[in-house]
């Protein structure tokens, strides 16, 4: 993944996901969810055990 992708990739997701986010969560802070979302923590191929894992 480049750069340019991860950068596509997260803002796909932070004008997707926003809303649900602060609705469930409470404030989207922009660094958390940068940390969230960095590259190297983003597998692109999850399992079910990734994915309920967090």
């Amino acid at each position: 993944m480049t750069t340019a992708d991860a950068e596509r990739a997260y803002a796909i997701t932070r004008e997707a996901m926003r809303e649900y986010v602060e609705q469930t969560w409470g404030p989207w802070i922009e660094a958390d969810q940068r940390e969230r979302h960095a590259p190297e923590r983003v597998n692109p191929f999850p399992t079910l055990g990734d994915v309920f894992s967090n």
